[in-house]
This record gives C-alpha cells, structure tokens and sequence, in this order.
C-alpha cells in the first residue's frame, strides 16, 4: 500500500456497488 488511495477507493466502490446489489435483489425477491 504505497498511494494506492485511488484503487482502494474505486476497489470500495465496486465492493458497494455489488452489495448493493445482492441487497437489492434480496429486497426485491
């Protein structure tokens, strides 16, 4: 981890993004 900021910021966001989803999908069931 060097400055690696801006992956392990997008690297969260896709994370989220997928959680999100799953969510949403269960939400929606």
């Amino acid at each position: 981890m060097e400055d690696n900021e801006g992956c392990g910021i997008v690297g969260f966001i896709i994370v989220a993004a997928i959680v999100l989803r799953v969510i949403y999908k269960i939400l929606a069931h």
